[in-house]
């Protein structure tokens, strides 16, 4: 215990006197000499007040970086196949597809394009390719983290995939994509990093951008459905990451919401699921009420 509370204390002097810019840099070395897990907790405890003074910076770095648990975990090539993905993940693709049912686009007429923002190597978009939308047209993924981008490139190059990757700000869209438009995409997981203001104007390019069908996965309110929030919260389990009422706020934007799950506390790969699937325009497709499993298919 005192031996702890001698760290803490270290740690809290050593943020005090050395800039963040140096600390910075010592994180990136560290990371680069051992991947322990007290290195880890290190780092992300130097630079703890940062997190609390600007935390949207704070995680960014940690992403651009690939530093510990938020590129590390996400390196195996496993995940590329269907089986070994996420549960989370595999749901998120079958509700998926019966959102794209109810568009009533035939099975021949699917040749789509696909945009996926947050794409880390691009697990999932890869699997739209094998399991969703076979004869799409387009592909492409974007992430902030380089090295899963440059990882993702490699393998998808090796098995003869179509999919397209991207280094980028999920926030800079319109400098990295132009005008061009995508009949679907997707949002899934990375919004949870940005306050509802961000969130909203993220999710605000995104469906002016898109033609048919934008699908988002996000943190649940274990307590409460995510739709009934009256502003976006703070997760009490996720230190500086959001849980938001998208909903709300695509129907605020013009959007139409067609289908949702929301799970409450119950966990898949330790993570509560919040789907919403809307058009991007209000009137533009077909509900049937709600699936086998009773998920709603319109909020």
């Amino acid at each position: 215990m005192m031996v702890k509370r001698a760290g803490k204390i270290l740690v809290r002097g050593l943020s005090s006197v050395l800039p963040l810019g140096f600390r910075k840099r010592l994180v990136c070395w560290l990371d680069g000499k051992t991947r322990s897990r007290l290195s880890a907790k290190f780092s992300l405890a130097i630079l703890s007040d940062w997190r609390v003074r600007d935390p949207k910076a704070f995680h960014k770095f940690f992403w651009t970086q690939h530093l510990y648990e938020y590129g590390r975990p996400y390196e195996s090539l496993e995940l590329f196949e269907f089986d070994k993905m996420e549960p989370s993940r595999r749901l998120f693709l079958s509700d998926l597809r019966s959102a794209l049912a109810q568009l009533d686009i035939p099975e021949e007429d699917r040749n789509l394009s696909v945009l996926e923002l947050g794409c880390s190597m691009g697990y999932l978009i890869r699997n739209v390719e094998l399991e969703v939308l076979p004869a799409a047209k387009r592909l492409v993924g974007v992430d902030l983290d380089p090295k899963a981008i440059e990882l993702g490139k490699a393998y998808l190059a090796a098995v003869g995939s179509g999919v397209v990757l991207l280094q980028g700000d999920i926030e800079e869209q319109d400098d990295l994509l132009g005008k061009e438009r995508f009949d679907v995409s997707i949002l899934a997981g990375v919004l949870s990093y940005l306050d509802e203001k961000d969130a909203r104007t993220v999710l605000g390019k995104l469906l002016a951008r898109t033609d048919r069908l934008v699908a988002f996965a996000g943190l649940a309110d274990r307590s409460c459905d995510n739709r009934n929030l009256e502003k976006s919260l703070e997760s009490p389990e996720r230190y500086n990451q959001w849980v938001h009422n998208v909903d709300a706020i695509v129907q605020e934007l013009g959007g139409e919401v067609i289908r949702r799950r929301w799970e409450g506390a119950k966990l898949f790969n330790g993570q509560t699921v919040y789907f919403v699937f809307a058009v991007p325009r209000k009137g533009e497709a077909l509900c049937d009420g709600t699936d086998e499993d009773g998920v709603a298919a319109a909020a």
